[in-house]
């Protein structure tokens, strides 16, 4: 309980603070003004926020429902912790399909990739996102509901999943491994490998004969692209890192009739570090701050020795 508490404290700390720090630099005026990456600033917003949702609700309720075991928050928040967890993790994931898929388009058609994900439909695939996610997890929110468990001498309320049948149960925990793990970052690793080979491993000599000033553009260009390749593929490892461990005890738990003992027991650390990961992610957004700045000064070569011209007439 102890070790459960600091480690939840430590993460509730970092997410809070990292993630409204990393909402400020994502909404300032001057990442506003970067078209080339609009569409990926305005999608790492909302998982930003999603992010936020879990540190704020998800992490206070569940470790007091851990440190006092019987349900005290009545029967709403029994319902709506549990959808706000699986919501938050499955708009995560799918928003960072959609900024992997957009990274692929800026890199191999970079034209292409500004009319398909313009301002609009990027709010619109924001939607689905969320939209998507809360059909998919609504099951949660109707199963999970309160019970009251009785003992010789006293009896308690807890909050658990009442499915009309195990299997039920189990086939939806599959299902949910499968689609908003298996399949996404199966995907976002292929597609990021696929985005990495482009950015790596095209040819040096394409851009040999233009002029320095042309050259030094497109390096500059480059490795901001591959700055931002890197920050998805971390975003995408560290996800799966973070709830594979909760995603397969889940699945051993409902598979045996009497787990056993050591994995009831470390379940909890299991969550936490799957609730942890929306607390790291803004550690990767660190890699923005310089693709901020390296654009910066790629603007700032164009317009400097335009405004000298002008100043000179």
């Amino acid at each position: 309980t102890i070790a459960l508490t600091i480690m939840y404290c430590l993460s509730f700390i970092l997410g809070f603070v990292g993630n409204l720090m990393s909402l400020r630099v994502l909404t300032n005026r001057r990442s506003r003004r970067l078209a080339s990456v609009s569409a990926t600033r305005n999608l790492l917003v909302n998982l930003a926020v999603c992010d936020l949702a879990v540190v704020c609700v998800c992490m206070p309720i569940t470790l007091g429902n851990q440190i006092y075991t019987a349900w005290v928050y009545g029967d709403l928040l029994c319902r709506a912790v549990p959808f706000t967890q699986a919501v938050s993790v499955s708009a995560s994931v799918l928003t960072l399909t959609v900024i992997s898929v957009n990274r692929y388009y800026s890199v191999r058609s970079p034209l292409r990739a500004r009319a398909m994900f313009t301002r609009q439909r990027i709010l619109v695939t924001v939607v689905v996102v969320w939209l998507v996610s809360s059909i998919m997890c609504a099951p949660i929110a109707v199963m999970n509901r309160r019970q009251e468990i009785s003992f010789e001498s006293f009896a308690i309320m807890v909050c658990q999943e009442e499915w009309p049948q195990n299997r039920l149960k189990q086939g939806y925990n599959v299902l949910l491994f499968v689609m908003l793990y298996c399949l996404p970052v199966s995907f976002n690793l292929t597609i990021g490998f696929l985005t990495g080979r482009r950015l790596w491993g095209g040819k040096k000599s394409t851009f040999a004969d233009l002029d320095p000033r042309s050259q030094a553009l497109h390096v500059s260009r480059l490795k901001m692209r591959q700055k931002i390749a890197k920050m998805v593929v971390c975003l995408v490892v560290l996800f799966a890192v973070s709830w594979l461990p909760l995603y397969l005890a889940d699945l051993w738990i409902d598979h045996e009739q009497s787990p056993p003992p050591w994995l009831l027991q470390t379940r909890p650390f299991a969550q936490w570090l799957g609730l942890t990961n929306s607390s790291l992610n803004p550690i990767c957004y660190c890699f923005i701050g310089d693709l901020y700045r390296s654009a910066a000064v790629i603007r700032m070569r164009y317009y400097l020795p335009v405004a000298a011209l002008f100043r000179h007439l």
